[in-house]
């Protein structure tokens, strides 16, 4: 047997993801989840710990998701006709995915209805504490690569790392861009950055692996996040 080396294991679990993401809409609802859960862990500008506690929940369900898929692919292997064996270890397995849902909606309400912000957001007080940069960058970066990825597999054209009908390049540079600028950046970093960011775009034209739609897309979309993540969810209006 071949051995794979640690680039082609991460494209084969690159692989699978893709397949989840585009045969099972529950994975799908789950990304979507995440994507509010960040923001609103934004929102709230929770604690590191809290915010820790909140990944690994999600990632619990996340994974819990993946074995689901992982055991029923296996039995549909072995076998297409009914046999109560079958039914059980699939059972078994949306059971572990039903437990960690649960789990991670009990430490979500843990984490969330105790915030003092969202009893502030709840009754219209004040909520202008400035917020946690490193905070806001990484919810970003995190809802930027869910979104590409949800529009990449949900498109069918290229792969996770090459094409597709958005630029992941493109969104990346014109979010991190934006971000200088809400940063604080002076105009010499922003200029720097906005330089690059429209490089990184037009490479990926001359190259021929986006079309102009697909860059601008990609750009327009992350920057209408880092706008969203600065403008309103760090200022709290």
């Amino acid at each position: 047997m071949k051995s794979r080396s640690l680039l082609d294991s991460f494209r084969f679990a690159l692989d699978g993801m893709v397949h989840v993401i585009r045969t099972h809409r529950y994975m799908r609802y789950h990304l979507v989840i995440t994507m509010a859960v960040i923001a609103l862990s934004v929102l709230l500008r929770v604690t590191k710990i809290e915010l820790i506690t909140l990944v690994l929940v999600i990632a619990l369900v996340l994974l819990a998701e993946l074995f689901n898929t992982a055991v029923e692919v296996a039995v549909d292997m072995v076998t297409d006709a009914y046999h109560p064996l079958a039914k059980v270890a699939k059972d078994v397995a949306g059971a572990a995915v039903l437990v960690a849902t649960l789990t991670a909606l009990a430490v979500g309400g843990m984490v969330f209805l105790d915030q003092p912000r969202l009893r502030a957001l709840v009754s219209g007080g004040s909520m202008h504490r400035p917020a946690n940069i490193l905070h806001v960058l990484l919810a970003g970066a995190v809802l930027i690569a869910i979104l590409v990825v949800v529009t990449k597999v949900r498109g069918g054209k290229g792969t996770l790392t090459r094409g597709g009908v958005v630029s992941a390049h493109a969104a990346i540079a014109s979010f991190l861009a934006t971000a200088v600028y809400f940063a604080g950046g002076n105009l010499l970093a922003v200029l720097a950055a906005a330089t690059l960011a429209l490089l990184v775009c037009q490479s990926r034209i001359e190259a021929g692996i986006h079309s102009l739609r697909e860059v601008l897309l990609g750009a327009l979309g992350a920057m209408a996040v880092a706008v969203i993540m600065f403008e309103v969810l760090s200022t709290g209006r």
